[in-house]
């Protein structure tokens, strides 16, 4: 709790001097049509935006990120997992795995179209494929329920402020 009362007071502190403004999925048309200049998003919108707009670049600080992973998963309460296991499979179909990352610019699971982009359609970009060579780099995990409940309580007086 302690970690987050400090990020949560660093966020106010820059609520105080840069003034950010906080926003949804919208972020992505403010960066490619340029009416933002920075913003958090997730690699695949990252690479998204890089690639409709040739001004926009891709940083992942030195001081650290998380290593980001994508899955598809099966839930317990599944009442077809015959289709929900088809459903994979399509999308672990080379072609069909290409597209899909070529449209949202998301890592594949698909090896042999993960290290194509990574090596050809998206070469240089840090948003394509997670580093795990900085050790400031860590996998987030799942939070105890008081503690997400307390990061959402600052979180939301962080957006009112």
């Amino acid at each position: 709790k302690d970690e987050l009362k400090q990020a949560y007071n660093w966020l106010i502190e820059q609520n105080n001097t840069m003034k950010p403004v906080y926003v949804g999925d919208d972020v992505m048309d403010n960066m490619i049509s340029g009416n933002k200049a920075m913003a958090v998003v997730y690699s695949g919108d990252g690479s998204y935006v890089i690639n409709e707009n040739d001004n926009m670049g891709f940083l992942v600080p030195d001081q650290g990120s998380n290593v980001w992973t994508d899955g598809m998963v099966i839930t317990k309460k599944c009442k077809n997992t015959k289709l929900a296991h088809q459903f994979i499979d399509y999308f672990l179909n080379y072609d069909v795995a290409e597209q899909n990352t070529d449209y949202i610019g998301y890592d594949s699971a698909v090896k042999s179209v993960y290290e194509y982009f990574k090596n050809d359609a998206y070469a240089g970009n840090p948003g394509c494929g997670p580093d795990t060579s900085n050790p400031k780099n860590e996998v987030f995990k799942d939070q105890p329920q008081d503690i997400k409940a307390y990061s959402s309580s600052l979180w939301t007086k962080v957006k009112s402020h």
